[in-house]
């Protein structure tokens, strides 16, 4: 499981390779980079958040979250709303890994052509 901080540095090297491959797929790269765009905001929200350390899991800081819960039930909706962020963080890097996995278009590809071929 990765923290934070490598979940950032993988979003930032998918969207330099994204901005490459743009130029030949970009109604495929539009929609990629709007969820990579959808997890830096989440990601940039958890951040935010007073509790959270990135150099945790995404495991650990919703164990940490959860004592929270226990321990403080006053902030419930805070902890509740962290834990939401959690899952919609989750559920776009599930996406992004599958975007990956079927479409190896990302991969950057030479766009000059042969002299041969006009």
């Amino acid at each position: 499981m990765m923290n934070l901080d490598a979940i950032q540095l993988q979003l930032q090297d998918l969207s330099c390779k994204l901005n490459d491959a743009a130029k030949q797929d970009l109604h495929i790269a539009l929609c990629l980079q709007q969820t990579i765009d959808s997890t830096s905001q989440t990601l940039d929200n958890l951040l935010a958040h007073a509790s959270v350390n990135s150099a945790l899991t995404l495991s650990d800081i919703r164990n940490t979250l959860i004592n929270q819960l226990l321990d403080d039930p006053e902030r419930h909706a805070e902890a509740a709303d962290m834990l939401g962020a959690l899952d919609r963080l989750d559920s776009h890097l599930l996406e992004l890994s599958i975007m990956q996995d079927i479409l190896p278009s990302f991969a950057y590809k030479e766009t000059i052509q042969p002299l041969n071929q006009v």
